[in-house]
């Protein structure tokens, strides 16, 4: 196993997640293994091994099916990722010139990134996870 904190380089934590991630996200069976094993790695990273401890690996499989699950939404879409990253959906929508418009973008902070997790089932198990072992600081002044 890799060092507690180190990404996800490991042939065993990748052959974990990739079994994790099969049973989790069972409409994502047509992805091939090659494609999974990529966005696993690549989301690795942004999960860490200290602070997930015993969640790690299902961590990074939700984390990698919401990001395969936001690609296929964008491809059947018809469209890139930026109607994605759109708050409200679609708030209105006209055929003759082909004009759709969505509620406000995404912004930088956390709570406003939280929402694009949100927009999967994948994503809202992997903030179920993170909330379970990240606890944020509160202080008297709120």
């Amino acid at each position: 196993m890799c060092k507690a904190g180190a990404g996800c380089g490991c042939q065993a934590d990748v052959s974990a997640i990739l079994d994790v991630f099969r049973v989790v996200a069972p409409e994502l069976d047509d992805v091939l293994n090659n494609d999974v094993t990529a966005m696993i790695v690549f989301v690795a990273d942004m999960v860490s091994k200290n602070k997930f401890g015993p969640y790690y690996v299902r961590a990074v499989a939700y984390l990698a099916a919401h990001f395969i699950k936001l690609q296929d939404m964008a491809d059947s879409d018809g469209s890139d990722s930026g109607s994605l990253t759109a708050d409200g959906g679609i708030t209105m929508e006209k055929e003759g010139d082909l004009q759709r418009q969505y509620g406000a973008s995404i912004s930088g902070s956390s709570n406003d990134a939280d929402i694009l997790l949100k927009k999967t089932l994948y994503g809202r198990m992997f903030l179920t996870l993170r909330k379970m072992v990240i606890v944020p600081i509160l202080t008297r002044m709120g």
